[in-house]
């Protein structure tokens, strides 16, 4: 079906954004008078079929567009009950999309199909008990819906796998590894996962934010492998790697390159994985140490050190430090030993976007509220809607906005394929894009949404005082 347009103005608005390709729907099925409260989508990666979901109180309405953004279904159904706030991610089947939601503590879930072929929905009520078990991350892998958990008081990892609303239980038996506190008392996998709320998520192309990346605890989505590290220990960071086609599993550890001082209260250490990379950093006595490792074979590729007398920057050795720069210096050493330390990574055009440092969050932000954010994706949009949205990308740009909420104390640079300094300065990302975008139109745009089809980003927002809504695309 043919593409509604806004009317001239609104045109002229958003067409004023020149380098995006914007589109705009009207949502006709539509006849209540209450406001949509969000918007979502799914991804057919078979057959590049994409559909977009806006709900209000009582209803869902779901339209489905080809590869050339044309619309070829829609479909209204009864919205899903008011606990089912937050959604998981989508699966699909030709023209058959699934979408799974769980309750804002994750232990109820749900999930609604939209047959767009036949014109239908149904709506069900998963039967997972999770009372015994913590929640730790849920993600989509080749059209397949996962949710992870931990035993309570355990080393053991299940795996969910979904077909439907039917599911199937694979244990991750970690019992034989042994996992310290941070005391250095031997302790289950469980207690150290129990300090944070979740697996921080990293997916591969979708940029991370300061308070995602610096979670001591993150789960990588790699092709049919999963990887979780694990940074509760100063000296290395735990690897456990887990194949989603028969569910065996490695661990390994990688040492930092810098020496423990068991006994010394302000030190840390952090994480970042890249491919084969392994990028580490830790902060001990006022040396900031960075390196990169092959995680096969453990050997350093890169190392950097930075103390009083160094200037910060990955070209270091080429600077010469003069008052300003040392001042500089002694004051992001002394932060990052009592902040939260680690570092960012984003591969971009064969290269390495690195902040590296330590953040705090500010004494007027609520801290609930953040740690809310990281566990559910919800924001507070720039048009002042709540969004709960945890699925990438979308959990990646609502925690990307709260980087204004923290204190940061780092610095960053690029390097290049061969790891050798190449610039100080990013390049802009898809979601720094969508951010000014958003901000840009906020007086016009509510319920916003982020998805990713076919490598690039799609913001997707309901108009304000009309039926329409638009998608537009920001390239990588």
């Amino acid at each position: 079906m043919k593409n509604i347009f806004l009317t001239f103005t609104l045109l002229i608005c958003f067409y004023n954004f020149a380098q995006e390709n914007i589109v705009s729907t009207e949502n006709h099925l539509k006849t209540s008078q209450s406001w949509v409260r969000r918007t979502f989508a799914s991804v057919n990666e078979s057959n590049d079929d994409f559909s977009v979901y806006l709900q209000d109180e009582d209803s869902v309405y779901g339209y489905l567009f080809d590869v050339n953004y044309e619309k070829v279904g829609e479909l209204k159904a009864k919205a899903l009950r008011n606990k089912y706030k937050t959604f998981l991610g989508s699966t699909s089947t030709d023209k058959v999309h699934f979408t799974y939601f769980s309750n804002n503590k994750n232990t109820k879930f749900s999930l609604q199909s939209f047959d767009f072929e036949n014109n239908l929905s149904e709506t069900k009520e998963i039967d997972l008990n999770l009372d015994n078990e913590k929640f730790l991350q849920s993600f989509v892998n080749k059209n397949i819906f996962y949710i992870l958990s931990i035993g309570k008081d355990q080393s053991v990892i299940n795996i969910y796998v979904f077909n439907n609303e039917d599911f199937k239980r694979h244990v991750i038996d970690l019992s034989k590894i042994t996992f310290l506190n941070w005391r250095k008392i031997k302790t289950s996998l469980y207690k150290i996962l129990d300090r944070e709320d979740v697996f921080a998520k990293i997916e591969n192309g979708i940029p991370s934010s300061i308070l995602n990346s610096f979670n001591s605890s993150k789960l990588y989505l790699n092709n049919k492998n999963i990887f979780i590290t694990l940074d509760q220990q100063f000296a290395h960071t735990d690897i456990i790697s887990i194949d989603l086609d028969d569910f065996s599993h490695t661990h390994d550890s990688i040492t930092h390159n810098q020496q423990d001082i068991p006994n010394l209260k302000f030190k840390g250490s952090n994480s970042f994985l890249v491919d084969n990379k392994l990028f580490q950093t830790s902060i001990i006595e006022y040396e900031f140490v960075f390196s990169i490792k092959d995680i096969e074979t453990k050997e350093t590729l890169k190392e950097l050190r930075f103390k009083n007398d160094d200037v910060l920057s990955f070209k270091n050795g080429e600077l010469t430090l003069d008052k300003i720069e040392k001042k500089r210096t002694k004051k992001f050493l002394k932060r990052a030993t009592n902040d939260i330390v680690g570092l960012n990574v984003f591969k971009r055009n064969n290269g390495y976007e690195i902040e590296l440092g330590s953040y705090q969050i500010q004494a007027d932000v609520n801290m609930s509220t953040v740690i809310f954010s990281n566990l559910v994706g919800s924001f507070v949009s720039v048009s002042g809607d709540l969004i709960f949205t945890p699925s990438q990308p979308s959990f990646g740009y609502s925690s990307y906005l709260y980087n204004a909420s923290i204190n940061s104390n780092t610095f960053s640079g690029v390097l290049n394929s061969d790891l050798e300094f190449n610039s100080d300065e990013f390049t802009e990302n898809a979601f720094d894009k969508i951010k000014v975008f958003s901000e840009e139109k906020s007086k016009f745009i509510r319920a916003e949404n982020v998805f990713i089809y076919k490598g690039n980003m799609f913001f997707c927002a309901t108009i304000k005082d009309s039926k329409s809504f638009l998608i537009a695309k920001f390239d990588n």
